[in-house]
Formats: C-alpha cells, structure tokens, sequence
C-alpha cells in the first residue's frame, strides 16, 4: 500500500495545490500573493504536520555600489503520514534593500531575512505549481500567474526581437541563478517615437548578462536615479493580465 500524505494520495494533493487561482492582493499596479496564502495553502492540503521547511545558504551581497541584497534558499519538503519525505523542491529568493533618501538607512533592516525567506518559500512553493503557477520555461520566477499557454502562443514567443524601452524603476532582484541574481525590470516600449502607456515586464538571467557585465552595471547604476533608454533583444514569453513579459537576451547598439 502506497503512503498517504494528509490521508490522501500524494497525486492528489498536488492536484489540489496546482488548482488555478488568482491573486487578489495588489502591490502598486500588479497582482500577488501574500506569503500567508502559501502557508495557508500548505497547512489546509498538505498538513501542518506533514510538510518541513528549511532555510539554508543564507547570504548578503553587495551588487553595485548603490545595491545590496540578502539570498536564501528553501527547502519545502513533503512528508508521508509515517514520517517520510515523499517529495521536495527548493529555490533561491532574495530581498533588495531599500533605503531611505534623507538618512540612507535601510528601511527594513529588522525584516531583511524575513523578507528574503518569504521570496524563497514562495519560489520553492511555485516548483509544486501552487496556485496553478505555469513554471515551464524562464516563467519560473515570476510572482505573476497565468495558466499555460495555447500552442500558437508558443510558437510567437519562440521569437527573438530588437525593442527600444524606456525603463521605469531600478532593476529588481527576484531570485538568484548560479549565486547570481536574477533581475526584473519594469520599462515601456517605445514604437517609432511614441512611448506605449502599457507596462511590460523584463527579466535579466545572469547567463544572458554576464555577456556585457559593464554594460548591465551601468544601466543598473542609471536606473536608480532617472528613466533611462535601452535598446535590447528580447523574446516574449507570455502575456499577464495585459503586462507583457520579456526575457532579456542581449545589449544592441542604438538605432
């Protein structure tokens, strides 16, 4: 007889986290969940008393020198109702300091780890496809959810292209790669000479950047203090509640 987790089959208890919901919660202009929805979720299906969870590699970086972050990595890890773990999946997750302009102190230097773990957890809790999270592909670190997309969306996304944007924000550190970070950042694009009013989002893999590693410190630095223009390849590899998500693929000289 095979183990239960929770009194149920492990098949069925994945079933019920990878059930498709939508965010609620609102940060600025997008969608999320909050980290005590992926608790909740856990405790309700899997079982309080069935599933661990382990912090471990806990880190601090200096990227730039205007940029400091905190990384983790978690480990959530299924456990049987006689004990034994069944199933794990672990991810990295990262907090970037934020800091204030008059005194230059980080403005949550008590919660940075908190805030690091949080990350992870939902990172690690994204490889279980909780919440129906499509993690094929590069859309694995995004917090933005959406169901997998049909075949002729697929294929357009294939596509690599040459965009001009304009950014709009500093870069983000969503995850890490390698003991790299993994950057999101916010950027309108610019057709002919008209800037659309509609956000896309772009993410930065280390082994994309790592190619021109000046050039991506010095829109890191630009991006901290003003708009700045980039022109960029990009592939498209999906489209989130009318935001467009890009992954970045290379620096190419202006038009």
């Amino acid at each position: 007889m095979s183990s239960t987790v929770n009194g149920k089959p492990l098949a069925e208890v994945l079933a019920s986290l990878r059930k498709v919901k939508y965010p609620a919660a609102k940060k600025g202009k997008y969608d999320y969940f909050k980290i005590d929805e992926y608790i909740s979720v856990f405790d309700e299906i899997v079982g309080i008393a069935n599933y661990l969870v382990d912090y471990t590699d806990f880190s601090y970086s200096k990227i730039t020198t205007s940029q400091e972050q905190y990384t983790v990595k978690c480990r959530i890890s299924i456990l049987s109702d006689d004990g034994k773990v069944v199933l794990y999946r672990e991810s990295y997750g990262g907090y970037t300091c934020q800091y204030e302009k008059n005194t230059g102190k980080d403005t949550n230097l008590s919660n940075s780890s908190n805030f690091a773990c949080h990350a992870a957890f939902k990172n690690a809790a994204k490889r279980f496809g909780i919440f129906g999270a499509y993690c094929g592909g590069n859309n694995e670190n995004s917090d933005v959810f959406s169901k997998e997309p049909d075949e002729t969306s697929r294929n357009q996304n294939k596509k690599n292209s040459v965009i001009n944007f304009v950014t709009d924000g500093k870069f983000e550190v969503i995850d890490t790669k390698d003991d790299r970070p993994v950057y999101k950042l916010n950027a309108y694009e610019i057709v002919g000479d008209v800037c659309r009013d509609s956000i896309s989002q772009i993410i930065f893999y280390p082994n994309m950047y790592s190619k021109d590693a000046k050039k991506m410190n010095g829109y890191i630095t630009k991006c901290c203090n003003s708009r700045t223009r980039m022109r960029i390849k990009v592939q498209c590899v999906a489209e989130r509640n009318s935001v467009k998500q890009y992954v970045f693929k290379s620096f190419e000289r202006a038009a």
